[in-house]
């Protein structure tokens, strides 16, 4: 099948005088006669059949994939020329041949892979940046799945990324601190607490720095004093000394200024009523002096 050739050897030829067939040249005989040399044979088409190729080389070495190769229908027909048709002519003695098989079952060794940094913690005076790092395997079923640590550490294939970087390594603008207040100057009647202020910088590389109060914002400085102890102080007698007596001797009296006093929230003192020092004793404003006998002395009465 499939269309070929016969051939045939064909001869001059002449009878001799001795009655003997003798080979002669071809030129000898009549060339418009002579016989055909080659024919035509198996004029027709051949069964069709499943051309088969090398499976070609795994893309892959682990994880799985597919190895393919090329499978056609091909027929050689009665022009001697091999030709591909349609499946389904071959497929009607067998089937198709399979033209993809699996290959590199076995799984890959771990990786360490990482998520993206996370933004820095800070925006000055040095921070840290991190991300999350992990194991992946790809397996033979081509799937990628998150491992333990350890399967990573025990292949070594690929070093373990670092998990957290520096970031936001600039100093810091100067800032106000400040201590707590000290104690009120007074109990009551307008006091003031004082307090101690400073100015500090965050430097890139961390560290935490005293610095002139001038780098501080003066828009912003806090106060160092306040007011404190702001209600009346509870009210008193204010007591003067007594004035000289009035007599040296024979009986005579001093007196002296009595006035109830109270010092205000807003720090003056006043003169208040003698009622709203009511819940003291009153102290005496005048006193006995001057109570010793004096000087016997002649007292002559006057002349008629």
């Amino acid at each position: 099948c499939g269309g070929s050739f016969q051939m045939r050897e064909v001869l001059c030829e002449k009878l001799l005088g001795t009655s003997e067939l003798a080979v002669v040249k071809p030129s000898e005989c009549n060339i418009d006669l002579k016989p055909v040399v080659i024919r035509r044979c198996a004029v027709s088409d051949c069964a069709p059949y499943w051309r088969v190729s090398q499976f070609e080389d795994c893309p892959v070495t682990c994880g799985s994939s597919t190895r393919f190769r090329e499978v056609v229908c091909e027929q050689l027909q009665r022009d001697s020329q091999r030709r591909v048709i349609a499946d389904s002519a071959c497929a009607v003695d067998s089937p198709k041949p399979p033209v993809s098989k699996p290959c590199a079952l076995v799984n890959c060794p771990a990786c360490w892979q990482s998520s993206r940094y996370a933004p820095c913690n800070v925006s000055c005076g040095g921070g840290i940046q991190e991300r999350r790092v992990f194991c992946e395997q790809l397996q033979i079923d081509g799937v990628i799945y998150e491992v333990g640590r350890d399967v990573c550490d025990s292949d070594g294939v690929c070093e373990e990324p670092a998990a957290t970087r520096p970031c936001s390594q600039t100093d810091c603008d100067p800032y106000w601190v400040t201590d707590q207040y000290g104690e009120c100057s007074v109990s009551c009647g307008g006091g003031t607490q004082t307090r101690t202020i400073g100015c500090r910088q965050l430097l890139g590389i961390g560290l935490t720095v005293d610095v002139p109060l001038e780098n501080c914002d003066q828009d912003i400085r806090p106060i160092d004093t306040r007011s404190c102890a702001v209600r009346d102080c509870p009210t008193y007698w204010r007591i003067d000394p007594f004035n000289d007596c009035s007599v040296t001797c024979g009986g005579g009296s001093q007196s002296r200024a009595v006035q109830c006093m109270q010092l205000k929230a807003s720090g003056s003192l006043e003169e208040v009523t003698d009622a709203e020092c009511s819940q003291h004793e009153t102290p005496a404003r005048v006193q006995v002096c001057g109570d010793t006998d004096c000087t016997p002395y002649w007292d002559p009465p006057q002349y008629p």
